[in-house]
Order: C-alpha cells, then structure tokens, then sequence
C-alpha cells in the first residue's frame, strides 16, 4: 500500500497535468471561436452599416431632386401668377430684358477677353520672333567676328612664316 501511494499520486498529478492541457486547449478553442464571431459580427455590421448609408444617401437624392422639382414648379406658378395681372406681365417682361441684358454684356466681355487674349498671344509671338531674329543675328555677328579673328591669325602666321623664311 504504501509502494502504490507514490504511484497513485504520480497518476493523480499526470491526471491533474492532462487535465490542465485539456482545459487549455479547450480556453484557447473558445477564444478562437469568439474571435471568429467578434469578427464575423464586425463583417455584418460593416455590410449593415454600408446598406443604410447607401440607403440614406438614395433617400437624400431623391429629397433633393423632389425639393428641386417643386422649386421649379413653385417658380412656374409664380410666373403664371404674374402673368395673370398687367403689373406682373410688366415685371416679368422687365426680368426677361433684364437677363437677357446680363446674358448680352456676358458674351460682349468673354469676346473681348477672348479679343485681349489673342492680343496677347500675337504681341508675344511677335516678340519671340523678334527675340529670336535678334538672337540669329549675334550669332550671325559672333561667327563673322571669330572668322575675321581666324584670318588674323592666320595672316599673322604667314607673315611670321614669311619673315622666318627670309631669314
């Protein structure tokens, strides 16, 4: 009795040990698995959470373009409106020509803006051909002068080539 006590308790700590493992292993699985779930619920929320802003951003379109459509009809009844009475017709005539002046003086200064620019565009072309005229000319200057330079030397070579030969 007393040789099976040691192994007894061996068995009883290699149980307890198995135990432990088994429980480990067990903790670990559930963490997974919650970190699986945790992820999975983050996934649905995410689809969630794009679905409503797609929703809520068709929903705000489709305000907008009711909100612009009774604008428009809004302003259509109120041109009717005046149109109804002489005052109004007057004032809606005046809005019209008013515009339309507005419109005019707006294509008057983009042509002359457009005039101005094309100015601008000649008067710097005109200068590039001249810059470049000028430019042609020094350097047209520049070689005669390195020719004429050239045949100085050249001439004084002989002269000197003539002098050494007569002496």
């Amino acid at each position: 009795s007393l040789e099976e006590q040691p192994r007894v308790e061996q068995e009883g700590l290699e149980d307890e040990e198995e135990e432990e493992a088994r429980l480990e292993a067990l903790s670990m699985k559930m963490d997974e698995e919650a970190a699986i779930e945790t992820s999975n619920i983050g996934v649905v929320v995410d689809d969630l959470i794009d679905e409503t802003l797609t929703e809520d951003a068709s929903m705000l379109n489709d305000l907008a373009t009711d909100l612009i459509t009774q604008e428009k009809e809004a302003e259509q009844m109120r041109i009717e409106a005046e149109l109804k009475t002489p005052e109004g017709k007057k004032r809606l005539q005046e809005e019209k020509k008013k515009q339309e002046a507005e419109e005019k003086a707006a294509l008057k200064k983009a042509k002359e803006e457009e005039k101005a620019l094309k100015k601008a565009e000649a008067d710097e072309k005109k200068k590039m051909t001249e810059e470049e005229k000028a430019l042609k000319k020094l350097e047209a200057d520049e070689k005669k002068q390195v020719e004429a330079e050239e045949k100085a030397v050249l001439k004084k070579a002989k002269e000197e080539e003539k002098a050494a030969l007569k002496k």
